[in-house]
């Protein structure tokens, strides 16, 4: 995938809530220093001990609602929800094979923000090959491999997909998608001290989670599906400025 800035069509679309949210959580274009006292960065913190930390309520706002998403859609979903991001997020199987070294998968993940009312998901085609070490008492080593990212309801994903959607807007009253166009881009100054070295400060790491591999082959509609959800009511033609993301063809 190709790095691109934060952008959309501002006389269509109305975005602006998705990089308020990341404003207001995260500092932009600070020294690294001044992190720590980050007021937004401890409200962060806040949310997420609220949500995921405290038992009662990640039962109640997340696990008792992907359990009752298993026995509707019969089948397997693990929460991959961890206290280190700002997410409920889980993974929805619909298939999982496994031979003598390798776990082959298709799953969806989906993903919903703590830090504003936004969620995503996408498919995954992924292979899990599994070593052993000769090493005494060593762990299995596993290398995981993305084969296909999708981004909108696209073959074998595409039922389960549309469902979910429903579900998830459904649960969480206001929420909206955040298509692949915008939160696979980038906002310059954004520094998330949980990625590695080299990764981009993408959108959807600081709403979401670090489970998505970008470099991966993208399947599906990548600058139009899930647009709706944010179109500009009674645009006013005569007086706007446009940005276009790369690769929109308007």
């Amino acid at each position: 995938m190709t790095n691109h800035n934060f952008s959309f069509r501002t006389d269509r679309y109305d975005f602006w809530s998705i990089y308020e949210a990341i404003k207001k959580y995260y500092p932009i274009g600070i020294s690294e220093s001044l992190e720590e006292s980050f007021p937004g960065r401890k409200e962060k913190e806040k949310l997420i001990v609220e949500n995921i930390h405290q038992p009662e309520n990640y039962k109640s706002r997340w696990e008792d609602k992907i359990s009752k998403w298993q026995q509707e859609l019969g089948l397997t979903i693990r929460s991959t929800t961890y206290g280190q991001v700002p997410s409920l997020s889980a993974d929805v199987f619909l298939e999982e094979e496994t031979y003598k070294d390798r776990i082959l998968t298709k799953k969806i993940h989906i993903s919903v923000s703590l830090l504003g009312p936004f969620y995503t998901l996408f498919g995954l085609d992924q292979t899990d090959l599994v070593t052993q070490s000769h090493e005494l008492n060593s762990r299995p080593r596993h290398y995981l491999a993305t084969h296909r990212l999708v981004v909108s309801p696209e073959q074998e994903f595409k039922e389960t997909y549309i469902k979910l959607r429903d579900m998830l807007e459904s649960n969480f009253e206001g929420y909206r998608f955040v298509p692949f166009g915008i939160y696979s881009s980038t906002i310059e100054g954004l520094h998330l001290n949980f990625l590695h070295l080299g990764e981009p400060s993408c959108v959807y790491y600081a709403l979401f989670d670090n489970m998505i591999d970008f470099s991966c082959p993208v399947y599906g509609d990548q600058f139009k599906y899930g647009y709706d959800q944010w179109n500009i009511e009674n645009p006013n033609m005569d007086d706007h400025w446009t940005i276009y993301p790369p690769g929109y063809q308007p």
